[in-house]
């Protein structure tokens, strides 16, 4: 891979993933984490807490484990968004020659805590998928929000073609998920049809088509991307769409007529939803005519 490419690749992946995990921080910190439902889902804990000695009622009371609940919320949301602002001034004042001059000890924390971080998008995909009652289309939606900080570390090892490999596959999982949910596979969610309904003023019927309609576009963005002839088009349907449904969570009516909404919901899931499309772009990046990644590094050099 030419030096233009390693740096557009490495700069595009280091702010999804700084993206992911500030858009998850700021959640964690705003509202929390899925943790609670888990936690007092009477189904799996019951049986664990009751071999354990408890009363379910006292576990569900007891004020210390609500306060633990909520320090965890904020640590993790403290920590992801202090990888956030590691990864943007890495990726805005550097790139993969400079990081390689970095002491072995800063190195090697960072790269743990992007480790640490890939595990914790794996846990939270996994506490979601428990709690829509175990739709894997839930769970492979998290894909690229899991692929991305791995990514970031396959970069700094320079191991390319696996990094190629694993976004390719991410990318596919992620709109497979996606299109599962808005083809009707799984109940179409509300908040898809109210945001079909705010941006395009249509009734619900409208919506629930419209939905499917681009659910089947999810699903063959998902297959065509692993086809090498017609990958670089579909991608760039890819970069269109998912840039389209991450902003989708600003520009509805509700969150213009009740700004707190947008702060506590609107704004994180955009945020962690922009790699959607930036991975895309960073995979049509790979292909493309050096002279266009030169002018990029022109401009980012400036």
């Amino acid at each position: 891979m030419t030096p233009q490419r390693e740096s557009f690749v490495f700069r595009c992946i280091s702010f999804s993933a700084a993206l992911v995990f500030l858009g998850r921080g700021w959640q964690h910190l705003a509202s929390e984490g899925p943790y609670r439902e888990f936690l007092w889902e009477s189904t799996f804990m019951k049986p664990i807490v009751e071999i354990l000695g408890y009363r379910w009622t006292d576990y569900v009371q007891n004020f210390y484990i609500d306060s633990l609940i909520n320090k965890l919320s904020w640590g993790l949301g403290i920590f992801s968004i202090l990888l956030s602002f590691v990864l943007i001034w890495i990726m805005i004042g550097n790139n993969l020659a400079t990081f390689e001059e970095f002491p072995k000890r800063i190195k090697s924390l960072f790269v743990f805590s992007l480790k640490a971080g890939a595990m914790w998008m794996a846990v939270l995909a996994a506490l979601y998928f428990f709690s829509t009652g175990l739709r894997w289309g839930q769970f492979l939606e998290f894909s690229l929000q899991i692929a991305a900080p791995i990514a970031v570390v396959l970069a700094i090892s320079k191991k390319w073609r696996l990094l190629k490999n694993i976004l390719i596959a991410a990318t596919s999982l992620t709109f497979l998920g996606h299109g599962l949910y808005a083809i009707g596979y799984y109940p179409q969610p509300g908040h898809f049809i109210d945001m079909t309904i705010d941006i395009l003023g249509v009734d619900e019927d409208g919506a629930r088509l419209f939905l499917t309609s681009m659910g089947f576009c999810d699903l063959t963005i998902a297959f065509a991307i692993l086809v090498p002839g017609v990958r670089k088009k579909f991608l760039w349907i890819a970069v269109i769409w998912g840039f389209s449904t991450a902003m989708a969570r600003l520009i509805t009516s509700s969150y213009f007529s009740q700004p707190e909404i947008a702060l506590l919901y609107g704004i994180p899931e955009t945020l962690y939803r922009l790699p959607h499309s930036l991975i895309p772009l960073a995979l049509v990046m790979w292909g493309s005519n050096n002279k266009i990644l030169t002018r990029f590094s022109m401009r980012s050099s400036l």
